[in-house]
C-alpha cells in the first residue's frame, strides 16, 4: 500500500483497493492508522493535509 501511495502521489480507498487483494474497507482502515500515525496531518484550523 505504501508503495502505491508513494508511486501515485496519493490514492483513494477505492483506488487502492482495486490494486490490492484486499477490500475497499480494509484499504480505508489501514490509510485511517497511517493518518492519525503523520506527524501534522491535521493543521491548526482542523482540516485534514492530503496524504
Amino acid at each position: 500500500m505504501l508503495d502505491l501511495l508513494l508511486a501515485h502521489g496519493g490514492a483513494t480507498a477505492t483506488t487502492l483497493g482495486e490494486r490490492l487483494p484486499v477490500t475497499r474497507q480494509a484499504v480505508a482502515k489501514h490509510l485511517g492508522v497511517l493518518d492519525r500515525g503523520r506527524p501534522g496531518a491535521h493543521e491548526a484550523d482542523g482540516a485534514r493535509a492530503p496524504l
